[in-house]
């Protein structure tokens, strides 16, 4: 008699749990949607924007996605208080739907449609590993981590010797494994998410029911830097004399 408690416990802690997990991804699929529609807007108007309104654009979506990265951090109740949550989330989407647009604006629109394609694939092979593995990834935060800092630390560095003039085989080299890495990176970010949303493999690494805004975020920017990683490593490039906006581009990595 004792155990039929616990078991309608159990039952009631896997219905809030299935629907959180149903309101996360609800959540991120709308702000794939609106990074899909938006950047491939921003995309072919940046063709004939005049390079300064593009400029300023840029500058303008990196401040806005770093501004509220920040209150994500700093401020992680903020994102328990519905709407609050959802008007921060739409904010940062937004943001970095721009940003996305204006990178993508670099590339010919065959490599990104390419890299898209791929970006979904590896999406739906690791969304469907992570659902019916029987390993636990959620205890590699502290390696994951590791990794974030030494491609920071990569970012800058390859940052610093373009401002100073390496351009050579060796520095191509040098970006191009970086890229792989940052690929490779955030593809297991995207498992590490994904079992924190599921909630099912460590009672004490998951994300509570009231932290959904927080993991559509991280899961978000996990497929967002791995599309643009496999961009950068696939794509094509595009001649600066056939975009509208000229020399600028703008890159945010964050730090998990």
């Amino acid at each position: 008699m004792a155990s039929a408690p616990r078991d309608a416990m159990a039952f009631s802690e896997r219905s809030v749990r299935h629907g959180f997990v149903r309101k996360v991804y609800g959540i991120l699929g709308t702000q794939l949607l609106v990074t899909t529609v938006l950047g491939g807007a921003v995309m072919k108007k940046s063709e004939s924007m005049d390079p300064e309104i593009g400029t300023v654009l840029m500058f303008l979506s990196l401040l806005g996605s770093v501004a509220t990265m920040m209150v994500f951090w700093c401020c992680p109740q903020v994102m328990r208080r519905s709407p609050t949550n959802y008007i921060l989330l739409g904010m940062f989407t937004l943001a970095k739907s721009v940003m996305v647009g204006f990178i993508c604006s670099q590339y010919s629109e065959e490599s990104v449609l390419v890299v898209l394609g791929l970006t979904c694939f590896i999406l739906a092979g690791l969304t469907a590993f992570t659902f019916q593995t029987k390993y636990d990834f959620t205890g590699f935060a502290s390696y994951l981590m590791c990794g974030s800092l030494v491609m920071l630390g990569m970012s800058f560095g390859l940052m610093f010797g373009s401002i100073f003039g390496l351009s050579g085989a060796a520095f191509q080299t040098a970006r191009l494994c970086m890229c792989g890495l940052g690929a490779l990176l955030f593809a297991a970010y995207i498992v590490y998410d994904t079992q924190m949303i599921l909630g099912n493999k460590h009672p004490n690494h998951k994300f509570s029911v009231d932290d959904y805004a927080a993991a559509a975020i991280m899961l978000y920017i996990d497929i967002v830097q791995l599309f643009l990683y496999l961009l950068e490593l696939l794509g094509d490039r595009r001649d600066s004399r056939d975009r509208g906006v000229r020399g600028a581009r703008a890159r945010f990595q964050p730090v998990r």
